[in-house]
């Protein structure tokens, strides 16, 4: 699941594999993509925090 961002202070490409054995559903896939983009944001954009 390749994803780019732009950030305010730089640009950014993030690739995250997900895989689960048994069956990678959408949604759950779905949910841990959107949790993680705005702790990586946040990491590396002090400034401009996001929730």
């Amino acid at each position: 699941m390749p994803a780019s961002f732009l950030a305010p202070q730089m640009n950014y490409g993030l690739v995250i594999f997900l895989y689960d054995p048994l069956k990678l559903l959408f949604e759950s896939a779905n949910v841990l993509m959107a949790r993680l983009n705005p702790s990586i944001f946040n990491a590396w954009n002090p400034d401009y925090q996001v929730e």
